[in-house]
């Protein structure tokens, strides 16, 4: 019924708590496919360790991200594919779950989820959307726009094979493939996103969706399906997307932390903030207002669109051996 597709590049870390989640699930009806593609570390060893009738290792060479992802939707023959990442964790209900809206969802041919967060310190904190589940529409995908803008987590979704290959499949001309064939699969049929949580999201600095390239990819992606919507985005890439250092996922994990009152990990946050290479000045404004001013914590509510951030403990426990 399922293949759930895996790519896997320099993931040695991460990749084996990944394949473990997926093998964890109550539902059965599927092969995991891990699609290795030109790693250097042992992201190959770690993958063909759990090799067996459910889990098929390929090792696809140079392909790239982009590359995996369309060389699994042409080889698979299941009914569904579910996306998956090679540092996420899929919860014990995930493609149960799923499988059972696309089945039960008349005219539905593909599915998104919302996601908890794992943060670098073994926090798992849940963001809570603001939206209800709705039908996607082309205008959700517009990410600069804090009022419509997509909820669902591209490695969440699974959809109907049969409608991706019909819709043109993934676009090779972007390296970030997944966003093309949501809106490409628009006009086959319906597509939706929910606020169910299956999903934890690792949070990282070294994530394949930010930094430079994958900004230009978004905004080309924009100009190619959906160009009503650049009005929205900036005439220039902001700094925080051309920077090398880490500085601002520091932040960011520090404002999550600050949100759900965990001053552990707004410290711990905040250290790694102060050993990136950005100015002395930057550091210490930083600094300030995370300690020091009056109702700052007011102010990066507002900033999250005063959406409510909560810790998850419970979820803490029951995926304990994935921290």
């Amino acid at each position: 019924m399922v293949t759930i597709i895996l790519p896997a590049h320099n993931a040695e870390d991460t990749l084996a708590d990944a394949i473990r989640s997926c093998l964890d699930q109550t539902y059965d009806d599927y092969e995991l496919w891990v699609l290795e593609n030109g790693s250097t570390d042992r992201t190959l060893e770690v993958a063909k360790e759990f090799e067996s009738e459910k889990v098929k290792v390929f090792s696809l060479g140079k392909t790239g991200f982009q590359g995996a992802l369309t060389w699994g939707l042409e080889n698979a023959k299941s009914k569904y594919i579910a996306r998956m990442d090679a540092d996420d964790i899929a919860m014990r209900h995930r493609f149960k779950w799923e499988v059972d809206f696309l089945e039960n969802t008349d005219g539905a041919i593909m599915i998104g989820t919302h996601c908890a967060y794992l943060t670098p310190f073994g926090s798992i904190i849940e963001r809570k959307p603001g939206k209800p589940d709705r039908q996607l529409k082309i205008e959700h995908f517009n990410t600069q726009n804090q009022a419509i803008r997509k909820y669902f987590g591209d490695p969440t979704v699974m959809f109907n094979r049969e409608a991706a290959v019909e819709a043109g499949g993934y676009d090779d001309e972007f390296t970030i493939g997944d966003v093309p064939l949501w809106i490409r699969m628009l006009k086959v049929g319906k597509c939706f996103e929910s606020n169910e949580i299956p999903f934890i999201y690792r949070l990282k600095p070294a994530s394949m969706s930010q930094g430079y390239k994958p900004y230009l990819d978004s905004i080309n992606i924009r100009k190619k399906y959906a160009p009503e919507q650049l009005v929205d985005w900036p005439s220039e890439v902001p700094k925080s997307y051309q920077s090398k250092d880490s500085f601002a996922f520091w932040r960011r994990i520090a404002e999550f932390a600050l949100l759900t009152d965990n001053k552990k990990e707004v410290r711990q946050a905040l250290d790694k903030m102060m050993r990136e290479p950005v100015s002395f000045k930057q550091k210490i404004k930083s600094l300030v207002g995370f300690q020091f001013l009056p109702n700052f914590k007011k102010r990066i509510e507002k900033k999250h669109n005063n959406l409510e951030f909560v810790r998850r403990k419970d979820l803490e426990e029951a995926y304990k051996d994935y921290l």
